[in-house]
């Protein structure tokens, strides 16, 4: 290890920053409580770009020895890369001071580090008054005036999972950026809202490009009320613009809990020929939670060739 670091502390023929900043980079080849001084001498080096790359490796090893020299670099440079960097080790443990820090650069007047904050925020391990921050300050970047920063506010969001926020979210489904419009979706999904129904049914039926309108199905297929099965089913029968019925299929399998009408809906679509592909894979995807509805069917009675693949389909849940 000394021979690994030595260009980062030789001081009779001092190495170039090309050196220093290979060196930083074989450190990562090695265990965590080795590298942990050499990295600390790196966040001391003059060059710019070698004490990038010793925070970056502090961030993906989250080495917590890292943190107070890393917000000690955030207050102190004005360097938009190091910055950035600085705040990722710091948001490792963001408490105290360093909570403040990551909300304030949600302010920043940088698009990319207000967007950055974001992100992190969403990552954040925290919880308490400390998350109702966090989700308040995330709220109020809905409305950034920078796309990236709505879209990495939205998905810091949905990352939190259920509370406040959904009529705010559901206003982005009308957003003019589509990237926006797929993070809003997304994250209603993981917000599990039924209020978010209307809203998504509007959407869905509205103008949007394809992979924004299979993102608002799959959040319509996590929203936990009857009406999004509903709704689900009708656009089996007639998918949305830009979505095939096998996208739908795919929605439905994914359902956290998928209640019995839904199941019965699919396997009557499973009749006709033209659905009967879809239907099966969602049935096939949603797994164990359909085997009561399809034995039922089975003892009552199917077409042969109907029979024969709700059979296959009981078969693939208990494999042999």
């Amino acid at each position: 290890m000394d021979r690994v670091a030595a260009p980062l502390t030789a001081t009779a023929k001092p190495p170039s920053d090309r050196e220093r900043g290979v060196a930083v980079l074989r450190l990562q080849n090695y265990p965590t409580e080795l590298i942990v001084e050499p990295l600390l001498v790196a966040l001391e080096d003059p060059s710019i770009q070698v004490r990038r790359e010793a925070l970056r490796a502090c961030y993906v090893r989250r080495i917590e020895a890292c943190v107070l020299p890393a917000t000690e670099m955030y207050v102190a440079t004005q360097t938009p890369t190091l910055r950035s960097a600085a705040l990722r080790v710091l948001a490792n443990d963001p408490s105290g001071e360093r909570l403040d820090l990551l909300l304030e650069a949600l302010r920043d007047p940088s698009d990319p580090l207000r967007a950055e904050a974001a992100q992190l925020a969403g990552w954040a391990a925290v919880s308490g008054e400390s998350k109702l921050r966090v989700r308040r300050a995330l709220l109020a970047k809905l409305s950034d005036s920078a796309s990236v920063v709505r879209q990495q506010a939205v998905a810091a969001l949905g990352l939190q999972g259920p509370g406040t926020g959904t009529l705010a979210i559901a206003r982005l489904l009308e957003d003019p950026e589509p990237t926006v419009r797929t993070a809003a979706a997304t994250a209603l999904g993981q917000l599990r809202d039924p209020r978010a129904v209307g809203a998504l049914r509007r959407a869905i039926e509205g103008q949007n490009e394809g992979n924004v309108v299979r993102a608002m199905v799959e959040a319509m297929a996590r929203l936990p009320t009857t009406e999004a099965a509903e709704a689900l089913l009708a656009y089996l029968d007639d998918p949305p613009a830009g979505v095939g019925p096998l996208t739908i299929a795919e929605a439905m399998g994914d359902r956290p809990d998928p209640e019995a009408a839904l199941i019965e809906g699919l396997l009557e679509r499973m009749r006709e020929p033209a659905m009967e592909a879809a239907c099966i894979s969602a049935l096939l995807w949603i797994g164990e939670p359909a085997e009561p509805a399809l034995t039922r069917a089975r003892s009552r009675g199917l077409d042969p060739a109907l029979d024969q693949e709700v059979g296959r389909l009981l078969d693939a849940l208990h494999p042999s």
